[in-house]
């Protein structure tokens, strides 16, 4: 069970959920629907079964979902603050703070994710994204191969296939490395008290996916009030 809140201007309330419960952030752009833990769940009983989930930017499905684990194991939030615009979880590993959150752009077809970490972890934080890029099946496209750009490095998109390309290790920098497993896209490193940012987006010709760390002094604010949370 997780703790859902929701914010709608002046309106609020709470109570205990199922961590499946699908919540929904959506723009001029597309749709995202995921679970209030945090994991990733399957959704739907029609069209694309089980994969009804994830981020839609039309006219292509650009992934089922993501989650963060530690230790290889993923992490369920605790709570889960639902905004008109944006949606933020907090997970808790070994006394330390984890908050996430979500916000579609507004500018173009793409997803905005920010991780804050308050204190250090010891063993390595994963966010790990299950890609599966194809075509909308009212969207007028054929599904015929994208391609995914990932941090500068390209990779084909098997058409009419959620898998991408081949395995491949994509390297970042030293704390960070991208691994690419041919399906399920990973951002690992060890961290400390930071802001890491994931941002997601869709062009004519390719999804592009890039990240960034910003300092502790930096991190983007969270959106839930003490009031809110209480």
């Amino acid at each position: 069970m997780t703790l859902q809140h929701f914010h709608l201007d002046e309106i609020h309330w709470h109570a205990e959920r199922p961590g499946n419960t699908p919540i929904f952030l959506s723009n001029r752009h597309g749709y995202l629907v995921a679970g209030i833990d945090g994991r990733i769940h399957s959704y739907g009983d029609a069209h694309l079964v089980g994969r009804m989930g994830g981020l839609w930017l039309h006219p292509v499905r650009v992934m089922h979902g993501w989650q963060l684990l530690v230790n290889q194991q993923p992490l369920t939030a605790t709570t889960c603050h639902v905004h008109a615009d944006a949606i933020e979880r907090v997970y808790m590993s070994n006394d330390v703070v984890i908050t996430s959150r979500e916000q579609m752009c507004e500018e173009s077809p793409g997803l905005d994710l920010y991780v804050m970490v308050a204190g250090t972890l010891h063993t390595a934080l994963t966010l790990a994204i299950d890609l599966d890029v194809r075509g909308c099946w009212f969207g007028g496209v054929v599904d015929r191969g994208a391609t995914v750009q990932i941090d500068g490095t390209t990779a084909r998109v098997i058409p009419t296939n959620p898998e991408v390309g081949a395995a491949v290790v994509l390297q970042c920098n030293d704390a960070w490395q991208w691994q690419f497993d041919g399906q399920q896209l990973c951002l690992v490193g060890a961290v400390s008290s930071a802001t890491y940012t994931c941002q997601i987006r869709v062009h004519h010709d390719r999804v592009q996916v890039a990240h960034s760390q910003v300092q502790a002094t930096q991190a983007h604010p969270v959106l839930h009030t003490p009031d809110a949370a209480a």
